[in-house]
């Protein structure tokens, strides 16, 4: 079923705005999973210990200003490096991240490159890297429309629906994975069910959305 076709006459400038944005952020959302899922997959886990926080300052073109903060935490790799780093994700505005300056915290590093890290339970890398993602994709999609470059058949809405059912199964799958060795079959099973329920309806919808 036809959710909504894209009629209006082809908009090249529109296009090309729309394409750039999408893009941008298509390429930092799969630059967020690629790098999440080795986290999740061949990080190795120590504790480590929350040493402060890391203020700054988040600009907008318009004049926008938002302050931002990072946890700086201090970690023990397994060679023996103390490596003293802000976190990867910050947060802005009221919100702030759920860790405290002395708090302890299992942290996530990549053994070849150990300044490479994450909290394990940071709730922002769950849907971060999909969230970006899946709004790149529907970027896409719709800076192909305004191109003209889809069939009169095709339904932006469509495959924009379907990019968010992909990017909450990727979001799931991703809160599993970093969950490793907890629940054996059960996590193998429930991946498969994200994969059943969400990915691949999301990629069909995706698909059929845009060849209409």
């Amino acid at each position: 079923m036809v959710l909504s076709a894209y009629t209006d006459p082809p908009d090249p400038v529109g296009a090309l705005v729309l394409g750039l944005f999408g893009l941008m952020f298509f390429c930092a959302g799969a630059g967020v999973l690629f790098r999440e899922f080795r986290l999740d997959l061949i990080g190795a886990r120590v504790p480590g210990r929350v040493a402060g926080m890391q203020g700054g300052t988040m600009s907008g073109g318009d004049g926008y200003r938002m302050s931002t903060r990072a946890a700086v935490v201090e970690y023990r790799t397994l060679d023996g490096d103390v490596i003293v780093k802000a976190h990867f994700y910050r947060y802005g505005g009221r919100l702030r991240p759920s860790q405290s300056p002395g708090d302890t915290v299992e942290v996530l590093y990549l053994p070849r490159n150990p300044a490479v890290f994450r909290i394990a339970d940071e709730p922002l890398a769950a849907w971060m890297g999909p969230l970006f993602f899946c709004m790149g994709l529907s970027l896409l999609v719709f800076s192909a429309a305004l191109a003209g470059a889809l069939p009169a058949s095709a339904s932006p809405a469509t495959a924009c629906a379907g990019a968010l059912l992909l990017a909450a199964g990727i979001a799931l799958i991703r809160f599993r994975s970093a969950r490793r060795g907890e629940g054996g079959s059960r996590a193998v099973t429930v991946m498969g069910l994200c994969v059943l329920l969400f990915v691949l309806p999301g990629l069909l919808m995706l698909g059929g959305g845009v060849a209409g």
